[in-house]
């Protein structure tokens, strides 16, 4: 049954989508027996030794407790016959999923032996049809493109070799070089995940399909507020909105990984605004909602854009609320990075993430943006070094933790 929806401009014929999140306590449980025997079979690929399971399992289960205020495995979600509880790890079972996933048990084992990132942030181009108030690399946009289809297939290439499990491609706007973009996708090895980072730009029906048959896993889609006017002013153009609701709905046909981000900015950061923001959410059927703290860079730089200690405190709440509370059991995966980052810290420069701008210099994170080498310049094994030296500044930044 299509129920009424408070927010303009969506065509309420279809909504609401099916939910991505497992909501059914029996099924719910099956999932999670079937992930903690993918988890069982990691821990003995790369120990030989089932004696090392309990371990791993007590270390994950602390880290989610600490994390999240729950078991080692609250909400799950189910697309594409994957199962995703943590935005960040990928589904399971994959190949991706269990080179990530391995790297953590190492990380577990190992504990005075440094990490390896597993997550590249990489900007294709900088092409981009918008003008968000926020955006970080406003100062390179829409200038010369430096990369070729096949420098960004040789990136990928050398950082997959060098234990990236997942990817995460954006801009600029990616869906402004489509063509390249599935080039990418096409020439790319399925021992990685790959996601793209979009405002829904040219994101229809035929386009998810075709990426989705590329080899896309998902799509992480900027909507910065619930109320079309907004979120229309907030990126700089009279067709955000449409753009992103009509990129939700086609990427779930698709049977993509679909992911809401917010900037949580002050003006947007009240109770009421994040629980209307989750309705909408919800309604749409979204696995994810990636919440994200403005930071003083790109168009913010030098602006007093950080939240209230109060307004931290009430998102840190209600994500607690969302991902545990049962009245919450069918709405979306409520992940906030910048909770886990207090926590335990930045995950960039190398330790969990790297990213590399659309000017082809790889940087510890998109927000502090200090610079550690020009991409292709050094092999990434030897950029990964590099990176690792450093250290993030912004320490508010994603932590990257899995669970």
């Amino acid at each position: 049954m299509v129920r009424e929806t408070h927010n303009p401009g969506i065509n309420t014929t279809s909504l609401p989508l099916s939910p991505s999140v497992v909501s059914n306590r029996w099924q719910r449980w099956v999932f999670i027996v079937r992930l903690i025997i993918f988890f069982t079979f990691l821990v003995f690929r790369n120990t030989g030794r089932f004696s090392k399971v309990v371990r791993v399992f007590k270390v994950l289960q602390k880290r989610h407790r600490t994390a999240y205020k729950s078991g080692m495995l609250g909400k799950i979600a189910r697309v594409d016959g994957k199962i995703f509880w943590h935005l960040f790890s990928g589904g399971a079972p994959s190949e991706a999923s269990g080179k990530g996933l391995s790297q953590e048990i190492f990380r577990i084992l190992n504990p005075d032996i440094p990490g390896r990132p597993r997550t590249l942030m990489l900007a294709i181009t900088k092409r981009c049809p918008l003008a968000c108030e926020h955006c970080y690399e406003a100062d390179l946009l829409n200038g010369t493109e430096i990369w070729s289809r096949e420098d960004l297939v040789e990136i990928v290439r050398q950082y997959q070799e060098a234990g990236i499990s997942m990817f995460w491609l954006g801009g600029g706007e990616p869906m402004a070089r489509y063509s390249d973009l599935r080039y990418l996708l096409q020439k790319s090895s399925g021992a990685s995940e790959f996601w793209i980072a979009t405002s829904g730009y040219r994101m229809n029906d035929q386009a998810a399909r075709d990426l989705k048959a590329d080899g896309l896993n998902g799509v992480i889609i900027s909507l910065d507020h619930f109320d079309p006017m907004l979120h229309n002013r907030f990126r700089g153009s009279p067709h955000a909105f449409q753009w992103a609701v009509r990129a939700c709905v086609a990427c779930k046909r698709a049977g993509l990984v679909t992911v809401l981000s917010v900037c949580a900015t002050r003006s947007f950061s009240t109770e009421a605004n994040v629980r209307k923001y989750m309705e909408l959410a919800k309604d749409l059927g979204v696995a994810f909602v990636l919440m994200i703290e403005p930071k003083a860079a790109g168009r913010y730089a030098g602006k007093e854009v950080a939240l209230f200690p109060d307004q931290v405190q009430m998102l840190e709440r209600l994500t607690m609320t969302y991902n545990n509370h049962p009245d919450y059991r069918t709405y979306p995966i409520l992940e906030y990075p910048d909770m886990l980052g207090r926590l335990a810290g930045c995950g960039g420069a190398g330790n969990r993430h790297l990213y590399i701008n659309s000017n082809g210099m790889v940087q510890v994170c998109p927000f502090c943006q200090t610079e550690v080498a020009k991409a292709l310049a050094f092999s990434a094994e030897e950029t990964i070094r590099l990176a690792t030296r450093m250290s993030c500044p912004v320490t508010t930044g994603s932590a990257l933790l899995p669970t």
